[in-house]
């Protein structure tokens, strides 16, 4: 897996009276998209059977946990969508709800299927690639107004130079 780490200035945004504006976020890192097959896990959590798997993201520390905004993504196809997100696998496999936990230096996926006799099988054949972007948190006095998680994936990469 490859990592990449955008640096990226927005400070020469101006209002419409010329004053400054916004400072942007520097060092953006983002993800591949990254296809999880084979080694998905049994895990029971909150008395519910999920699949999970994980994938590092070392530069994911406590702190950006704490302060920055953390967006995961899954894709199938030309479809994007944030995480969590619920699809539908198909009639066989019922519907799945995939979300993401994140810990310092890792991202765990998991996997809750609607119909409750589906194996992780159906994980490893599947054409869903997962993809993270990492804005890290600023000073209190300059941080961002903007909610990174109300943006489309589309507008976010824009934004943010990220390519799709």
């Amino acid at each position: 897996m490859s990592m990449f780490v955008l640096a990226f200035f927005d400070a020469c945004k101006g209002g419409e009276d010329g004053e400054d504006g916004e400072t942007g976020t520097a060092n953006v890192i983002y993800s591949d998209w990254i296809q999880l097959t084979g080694n998905w896990r049994d895990s029971t959590i909150r008395s519910d059977n999920y699949y999970v798997r994980h994938f590092n993201a070392s530069d994911l520390t406590q702190e950006i946990i704490d302060s920055g905004v953390v967006m995961c993504y899954v894709k199938m196809g030309t479809w994007i969508s944030p995480l969590p997100v619920t699809d539908l696998v198909s009639d066989t496999y019922g519907m799945v709800t995939f979300a993401d936990l994140l810990e310092p230096g890792k991202i765990i996926i998991t996997a809750l299927f609607s119909n409750s006799s589906t194996t992780a099988s159906c994980l490893n054949t599947s054409a869903y690639f997962y993809r993270y972007i990492i804005i890290p948190g600023g000073m209190p006095a300059t941080k961002s107004t903007i909610d990174y998680t109300s943006i489309s994936y589309e507008d976010l990469c824009h934004k943010l130079g990220v390519p799709k």
